[in-house]
């Protein structure tokens, strides 16, 4: 009798918690053959049922908290057992498709981002996840790897809320994914770097077992290519990663053409270089290693370790036309570099559901040991053996850089949202020429709060703060040490959850860079040389935005307006020297742009099995530096269309000639266009080419000094191994040891609108 009686009080809790459901459609006639996926409380499917011909499934296991229903016909539906009264699940019809698609029942919006869960079948027909987050509306990702949110490439992309690569988001399992939260308001350690938006994918708890993940892009002749490989593991709370990238480059029928024109001590040079030959061979080797230990809505600890070896070498053989006389000239640059990094990783959650704040630390160390060769050499036609110019500089390099970032995020109650960081970035380098040693020193502290308050439609953002420089160089005569204020405010309006409005002011410093504080020299030209500055300062820059987004079923857009003046602009100059004529870099007394910009993606069947996607940027700018000033405009646009069946996927991408201008180079955009296509064998497989400006006869890219310049410098590189290339493509995802099933997308059913980066 007691043994009855323990088995029955056993089974009382499924016997209770047993609920049928009924899937129909909105006429109420069953749905046979619907799959029902089911998640526990920690977000991890844990199940999997299939309706029979009259629509009914049984769910009588108390872990389950939520559902997704999906049937290839119609929209999928999101359920949260405990908050569903019914015991019927409607789903609506998609005419059109054979595939689901994201619906807002997978969308989930917060006052500073977005959550999306993407379906299993619609990330099956994207080669890799990467590409997969392509479903998102306003997010487009190119075969290329490029990432643009709301017209803006200026994206930070996390994983499990670490930095990351879209080299990993390549490589990491489909099945592996819970969630992707959007943040087009980023959290205060990122807003306080400029970051205009944050990416970060977010994996499943305690999964088991592993993957191996690899992505091949690879052109034999010219050698062109790159390519990942990564292992992942994952046992209990823990992750183990393991990822090696390969870039390399490796082209001799390039032609660089140069027409270079300057008056120097009573001389006029001017000469026209024709290209008669260009070798290029660039090789990047990549490795990185992490662990990452995560106890769900408890603290996550990620350690990283990366080593990485590149050689960069181009040399550049050409006919020199000079006051009628012709002769050779060669022109060599090599560099090799060697680094090490480690990152450490810390968030912890205080109090259920993060009640009490959330604090990220992130300490990260890096050494760059590098050498830099350059040789410029003229042969006379006298004496064709021995050079009648010969320029070179030859100098080593160390750069370490130590930095240190702690951000504290309390959660949003009525009153709005505080939040606070400080970070503080230390680099030290040394230059060695010709037993001539050089030091650069330059530090950099920042702390921020950010205030957010969401009401009604509108939300309110502050962000005000404190920036710290200091420089140090051995070539000053005084040290440079600055404190500045930051801010930032924005007005957000939400129409509704498919149309906003944005208006944002944010001033900002622009610390120079450890490579324009140098000052050893590369020889350009005869009299010419090229080297940094010393006594540069930052920048400062003001930036107004006014941004229009919107969503539809058949059309994403973005339209953004800007208008941006930066005092003490870092920017190229040309100065006279008692020796040669200078190209350095000095701070501008006035440097201003305006213009916008307008993306969109066009969706002809309603969703994205095909994708035309299109981004526009204009503007136009004014600088006025020492001894000159300038103007120019930029115009840039690109259009592609993306094709995706249940086999293949299909892709073609095209480049407009436009014109970039920086500063006073003007930098004439290349005309390039591409087309590739894949096939699916099996799932998490592909096999493709990439066909590079089939047809075409020169890739082209030139770059040329604006006319007030004081030296005249147009520069055409021509190369015929970019065109008619064809690259090998080959992507291939398997698992082994995962202890769930094929439910691929994880659900809460919370509703935190915390803007916490949690996991």
């Amino acid at each position: 009798m007691r043994k009855q009686l323990a088995i029955f009080i056993i089974f009382i809790p499924f016997f209770v918690i047993a609920k049928n459901y009924t899937i129909c459609n909105i006429e109420k006639q069953p749905i046979d053959s619907t799959m029902i996926i089911c998640y526990n409380s920690q977000m991890d499917s844990i199940a999997s049922h299939i309706t029979d011909f009259s629509g009914l499934v049984t769910i009588n296991n108390p872990l389950i908290t939520n559902l997704i229903v999906e049937h290839q016909n119609y929209s999928s539906q999101l359920i949260n057992i405990a908050d569903y009264n019914s015991d019927t699940i409607f789903l609506d019809k998609i005419e059109e498709l054979k595939e689901i698609t994201v619906t807002a029942d997978i969308a989930q919006n917060f006052l500073t981002h977005d959550t999306y869960r993407i379906s299993p079948t619609a990330m099956e027909k994207y080669p890799n996840f990467l590409l997969a987050l392509n479903e998102i509306p306003n997010l487009i990702v190119l075969p290329s790897g490029g990432v643009f949110f709301e017209g803006n490439s200026n994206v930070k992309i996390l994983l499990n809320g670490v930095e990351t690569s879209t080299q990993e988001l390549q490589t990491i399992s489909k099945d592996d994914i819970s969630k992707i939260n959007v943040y087009h308001t980023p959290p205060v350690r990122f807003a306080s770097q400029g970051i205009s938006s944050v990416i970060n994918v977010i994996t499943k708890s305690t999964l088991h077992g592993g993957n191996v993940g690899l992505n091949i892009k690879q052109s034999f002749y010219p050698l062109f290519g790159d390519n990942f490989a990564a292992f992942y593991y994952n046992y209990k709370r823990s992750r183990f990663s393991l990822i090696f990238n390969n870039s390399n480059r490796d082209m001799n029928e390039g032609k660089q053409d140069t027409e270079i024109s300057y008056h120097f001590d009573g001389v006029d040079y001017k000469k026209i270089k024709t290209g008669e030959s260009r070798d290029v061979n660039i090789n990047g080797n990549n490795l990185v290693l992490s662990f990452q230990n995560n106890l769900q809505n408890s603290y996550l600890y990620n350690l990283k370790v990366g080593v990485s070896y590149d050689v960069n070498n181009k040399t550049n053989w050409q006919n020199v036309n000079s006051d009628a006389k012709t002769f050779d000239a060669e022109n060599i640059l090599d560099t090799k570099s060697n680094s090490f990094f480690i990152n450490n990783y810390f968030e912890k959650h205080f109090g259920e559901k993060s009640q009490f704040g959330n604090l990220i630390t992130n300490v990260y160390y890096q050494r760059i040991n590098s050498s830099f060769f350059s040789n410029y050499i003229e042969f006379g036609n006298e004496s064709p053996i021995k050079p009648s110019v010969n320029v070179l500089s030859d100098y080593n390099t160390n750069l370490d850089v130590i930095s240190g970032l702690i951000q504290y995020q309390l959660p949003y109650k009525k009153w709005g949202q505080l939040s606070f960081s400080i970070s503080d970035t230390f680099k030290y380098s040394k230059y060695m020429e010709e037993n001539n040693l050089s030091s650069y020193n330059n530090n950099s502290f920042n702390s921020n709060v950010m205030y957010i308050l969401g009401k009604n439609h509108f939300t309110y953002i502050l962000r005000g703060g404190i920036s710290g420089n200091y420089i140090f160089s051995n070539l000053r005569t005084d040290n440079f040490k600055q404190w500045s204020p930051t801010a930032m405010a924005g007005i957000y309006y939400n129409l509704n959850k498919n149309i906003r409005f944005r208006l944002s002011y944010n001033f900002a410093l622009g610390m120079p860079t450890m490579a324009q504080l140098s000052e050893t020299k590369q020889w350009i030209d005869t009299k010419l040389v090229f080297h940094g500055n010393a006594l540069l300062i930052p920048s400062k820059n003001h930036l107004l935005t006014f941004s229009t987004i919107g969503k539809s079923k058949y059309i994403d857009a973005t339209f953004s307006a800007n208008f941006n003046s930066t005092p003490n602009m870092i920017c190229n100059h040309y100065t006279e020297t008692s020796d040669y004529i200078l190209e350095s870099i000095i701070n501008l007394k006035k440097y201003i742009s305006y213009g916008g910009s307008l993306d969109f993606t066009i969706k002809p069947l309603g969703n994205n099995k095909w994708t035309i996607y299109s981004n526009l940027y204009a503007d136009k700018k004014y600088g006025e530096g020492i001894n000159y000033n300038w103007e120019g405009y930029t115009f840039r646009w690109a259009i592609g269309s993306s094709l995706y069946l249940k086999k293949w996927y299909f892709n073609a991408y095209y480049q407009y000639p436009g014109k970039n201008i920086v500063g006073q180079l003007i930098s004439p955009r290349a005309e390039c266009w591409n087309i590739s296509f894949n096939y699916r064998p099996i799932n998490d497989m592909s096999i493709g080419i990439d066909w590079f400006m089939p047809f075409g006869k020169n890739f082209i890219e030139s770059e040329q000094t604006v006319d007030t310049a004081p030296v005249f410098v147009k520069t055409i590189n021509k190369s015929k191994d970019r065109v008619n290339m064809l690259s090998l493509k080959f992507s291939w995802n398997f698992s082994f040891g995962k202890n769930q099933n094929k439910a691929k997308p994880n659900f809460s059913g919370e509703n935190e609108d915390n803007g916490i980066l949690k996991k």
